[in-house]
């Protein structure tokens, strides 16, 4: 790990919406397994058709106050998608692609996004205390003030990403490949797979947190006094 520097840090490239939206309406606009949707506006509704819709598409839309909890999303696509105040607790999102994506203020506990593509993707207020992201390719992604604690990033890629103001206590990054990264301001107690963050850059601030960590994975005794 390096300290944090002053190398610039691009911002993910934010949702391409259209200028308006329509109205998703019930049950036309329902989002069903093999079945696409664009440009609509869903605004606290059971958007989906059944508990699965699995190789479905989302782009172009705003999602607020939707419940995707327990939903089963394999192999879905959403693209150029705002999502406020959503609750995707426990969702599974396996061998998916999220790309222009921004998630605020959404519960995401347990929600697993693995062996995915995350690209230009910011998740802010998010609240995802063991969710999983493991085997995912993520690249030019930004979590900030994000509590997520037991988090699982096992075997991803961080191309750079950003974890701000993060809860980050107990994540594990065992087998984590590094391209470009960076900590700042974060909870780091007792993360896993440390050793798997080689190349990453952590602000001065958050060492005393790895500090511990550190050295248990280097094999050094810490002596009290």
């Amino acid at each position: 790990m390096t300290m944090a520097g002053a190398s610039e840090w691009r911002n993910p490239t934010p949702p391409r919406l259209p200028r308006t939206v329509e109205p998703a309406e019930l049950p036309a606009h329902a989002l069903a397994a093999n079945t696409a949707r664009e440009g609509l506006a869903y605004v606290a509704m059971d958007m989906f058709d059944g508990p699965a819709a699995e190789y479905a598409e989302l782009s172009g839309c705003t999602v607020a106050r939707c419940s995707w909890s327990a939903m089963r999303l394999d192999h879905l696509t959403v693209a150029d998608c705002a999502l406020d105040t959503c609750d995707l607790s426990n969702a599974q999102l396996m061998d998916s692609s999220l790309s222009r994506v921004e998630l605020a203020g959404c519960r995401i506990t347990g929600m697993t996004v693995a062996n995915s593509a995350v690209r230009d993707v910011t998740v802010s207020e998010c609240r995802g205390r063991q969710s999983s992201f493991r085997f995912s390719r993520l690249r030019n992604v930004r979590f900030v003030n994000c509590v997520l604690s037991g988090a699982d990033f096992t075997q991803c890629r961080f191309d750079d990403v950003v974890f701000e103001d993060c809860e980050l206590d107990g994540a594990q990054f065992s087998g984590a490949k590094v391209v470009r990264a960076r900590f700042r301001h974060c909870v780091l107690t007792g993360v896993g797979g440390v050793a798997s963050l080689a190349g990453a850059t952590v602000s001065e601030t958050d060492l005393a947190s790895l500090s511990g960590t550190l050295a248990a994975a280097l094999g050094i005794a810490v002596e009290k006094g």
